[in-house]
């Protein structure tokens, strides 16, 4: 399946919007959002300076090691069960 092409009138009508948080839960979720927004963008010195395709790299490296993360230790938790328990899990990490 291919990706639709944009043309660049399209590109330039897109418009940013936000809707105003309406309750506790709303206000919890995009103040959480904002600070791990602003402490990546910290830990990643993204903000100061010019962008550079070095800064954009180390970005998304940083971001991509964070993210396996959560998937090896759920895999290494399972390994050490099947350890413990000596049987076989099949290797499926079920959710």
């Amino acid at each position: 399946m291919q990706h639709s092409v944009w043309t660049q009138e399209e590109v330039n009508s897109v418009e940013k919007t936000h809707v105003e948080a309406k309750g506790v839960a709303d206000y919890i979720a995009y103040n959480t959002v904002k600070f791990a927004r602003w402490a990546f963008d910290t830990a990643s010195f993204y903000k100061w300076g010019p962008v550079t395709t070095d800064k954009v790299l180390n970005r998304a490296i940083f971001l991509e090691t964070v993210a396996g993360v959560p998937g090896m230790c759920a895999g290494m938790i399972r390994h050490l069960r099947s350890l413990r328990r000596m049987d076989r899990d099949h290797g499926w990490i079920h959710t």
